[in-house]
Formats: structure tokens, sequence, C-alpha cells
């Protein structure tokens, strides 16, 4: 219902809105509060850099039953003051005890969403249109679509609803700040709590952001669906006749060069994104323990990095995204793409493409940076605004 009146507000608004009934609308909910924002007082300094901490520090509340953590502790938790990772998430919510999936599209997002469950998803806030309201101090309450500021990169977010049609999700979106109007409505609730973004927007945010994974399903907790939302039916497990032919095998192959790109230089390097693609080029489906790098660093000890438990239907695809995360200025080198299957490593066939990197920190040598508006580390988080405009 409450989707319903929000959208019919909205729609007498003049917005171009969806027009569907409540009743295939979606939407996880639980009896006590959990939404969190980056300037919440217990955020500490680095509270600009803080959107996937803070998400974090949502879903541990709504996975542990109102458990109030401070975001500074899930920061140290993390372990360092940076731009952070899918994989710092994980490490936190380890600790708090909160089991996770690995997801990593936006059907994969609305699918966990009718399942009733809660989802940290990462994207280029950029890819979301600006919403009517972007910028304005209180705004009306009605207007709740789209990007409320003109921040526009690396990001996280929490969804937690989809509309009947799947063209619209319910967000808790971190990025509100105490003592600044323009993150308010009219009411008082921030911008940020159950905001609308369009379905197509948030998946081309994801698809933008270098990160893996773009999304992690929230399995804890007791959040049930409202507004009219069904679980779908459980799949039937697959026959055995439906497996591959007797014989098949899975067999991967390299499918685009390996690519590194840097963040800053010199002392102010914080981590390299090393992305490459891999296809399952066989006949049945493969299942890798890990697939990653391995090279040496500037001052020739080794460096390594992995992803763990892919899986790939046979011709299907997937890009490896790693994050190397040690700062030292000089020359990396990665000459080793592996993966490893039932414990056994193997390196990976290249199959034409480039699968080895050289690349300086510390100067320009050797480093392309990512174009403009481009692809981007999660997350960078937006500029810690000012006062109320007047104060």
């Amino acid at each position: 219902m409450v989707l319903l009146l929000l959208g019919l507000l909205l729609a007498g608004a003049g917005l171009n809105l969806w027009e569907v009934p409540a009743a295939g609308a979606a939407e996880v909910t639980v009896p006590y509060e959990w939404y969190r924002y980056q300037g919440e007082s217990d955020s500490g300094p680095a509270a600009p850099l803080n959107c996937e901490v803070t998400t974090t520090a949502m879903a541990i509340q709504f996975a542990r039953g109102g458990l109030r953590v401070p975001i500074k502790d899930v920061r140290t938790v993390i372990g360092h003051t940076g731009p952070t990772s899918s994989a710092d998430a994980k490490k936190a919510l380890r600790y708090w005890g909160v089991p996770t999936n690995d997801i990593d599209t936006i059907d994969q997002v609305i699918a966990a969403v009718r399942r009733g469950r809660i989802v940290i998803v990462g994207l280029m806030l950029g890819a979301i249109t600006l919403g009517s309201d972007a910028g304005q101090a209180r705004s009306p309450v009605s207007a709740r679509t789209g990007r409320y500021s003109t921040y526009a990169g690396a990001h996280s977010i929490v969804v937690k609803g989809v509309s009947a049609d799947g063209q619209w999700l319910t967000v808790y979106d971190p990025n509100h700040w105490e003592g600044n109007p323009t993150y308010l409505y009219a009411d008082g609730t921030p911008k940020g709590k159950d905001r609308r973004y369009r379905t197509s927007e948030v998946a081309a945010g994801m698809r933008d952001l270098v990160d893996f994974p773009r999304a992690i399903e929230i399995l804890g907790g007791n959040g049930v669906l409202t507004n009219g939302g069904q679980p779908p039916a459980i799949a039937s497990p697959t026959p055995a006749s439906a497996a591959a032919p007797s014989g098949g095998r899975g067999e991967p192959r390299q499918s685009s060069d390996l690519v590194v790109l840097t963040a800053g230089s010199g002392e102010g390097w914080a981590s390299a994104v090393v992305t490459f693609g891999v296809r399952n080029v066989g006949t049945a489906p493969l299942t890798l323990d890990a697939i990653g790098v391995r090279g040496t660093r500037p001052d020739g000890k080794p460096v390594e990095q992995f992803q763990r438990g892919v899986v790939l239907t046979p011709g299907a695809e997937r890009t490896v995204s790693l994050i190397l995360e040690t700062p030292l200025a000089g020359e990396w080198k990665l000459n080793r793409l592996l993966y490893q299957q039932q414990g056994a490593w193997e390196e990976l066939a290249a199959d034409g493409h480039l699968n080895q990197a050289t690349f300086r920190v510390g100067s320009a040598t050797g480093v392309s940076a990512p174009p403009p508006g481009g692809r981007g580390l999660k997350p960078s988080g937006p500029v810690l605004p000012g006062p109320e405009p007047g104060r």
C-alpha cells in the first residue's frame, strides 16, 4: 500500500512513474529501525569514505535483531581508513556473524529481494538520473525518485524493495549529513531513506564499478515481505538426466586482455584494480575453486590475488576484478594467470589475449588512468557537506 500511495502522489506531481497495483510489489521490512547514514556522530573521521562501511552497519542492524554497531567500529574491524571493497564489507559482516551470498547482476538483486532479503549494492552513482529535488532543501516528500545530490562517484546502497513491474527499486542510501537540509524532506526524514532508483540505472551503475562481488545478499535476519510481495516458488532440483553428457568437461580460457587501473600514485597510491575475462569453452559446467594473478612487487616479494568460487555454464563468460591493496612505489609485475580446480593449480590459457602486465607506481610511466566518468573504485564517497546555509 505504501508503494501504491507514493506512486499516486508522484504521478500527481507529473512524474513519469510506474502504473501498477501494489499487489505485485515487494519490500523487505523488520519491526525495528535499521536505516543508518554516513554523517552520524559515530561515523568517525573517515565519514566521507564510509558509504560502504555504513551500509554494512545497516546490514548488521537488520540481520542481528536491531543490534546498533557504531559505524566507526565497523571501520576498525575492516582495518584501514581508505576506500573500501566488497571484501572489506564481507570481513565485517563475518565478524558480526552475518551470513552472505555473493551476487553480481541486477536480476540476482531483484530475486534476492523477492525472497525477503536485503542486498548491499555497489555502483557508480552518476548512472542514476538527478531527481527533481536534487540539492533542494526540505523538498516535498512526494519527490522521492532519482539521485538527490550531485555526487556521481563510486557509492554503496542497500536495496530493500522492488516495484511490481520491476522497473523501480526501493533503497536505503547512506548519503545523509546532519545539519544540511538539502538531505532532508519537508517532514524532516532523510532523503536517503526509502528512495526510489530506476532499476535499469542501478544496473548500469553496477556495471560501471570495478569491484567483486558487485552486490552482497544478506542471508541473516527475519525480514518479511510487505506490499503484496510473494517469494518465488522454490525451483525443483535439476534432474540427473539434464546433466552434461558423459565425458563432457568445462574448459576455462582467457577471453579478454589483462588490464591494470591504478588509483593515485606515489605515497598517495591506495590500490590497483586488475581485470581480465574468463570463458568456459567446454561442454559441461565449470567450477573453479579460485582464479587470479601472481607476480612480484617492487621489493621482489611475491604478490597474488584471487577470486574464489567461480561457476560458469558452457559458453558463459565472467570478468574477474581483483584489487591489490599494498601501496609500494616502484615497478610491479603480474606474470601469471592461474586457476585452481579440485585442489590443483593450472595456468589459464591466454587464447591470444595479453596475460601479463608491468606497471609503475610513483610516476606516470606505464600507468593508464581510467577515463573521466568511467569505471572507478568503490567507494570514494561524497565530500562532507557544510552547515545549513545562513547559519
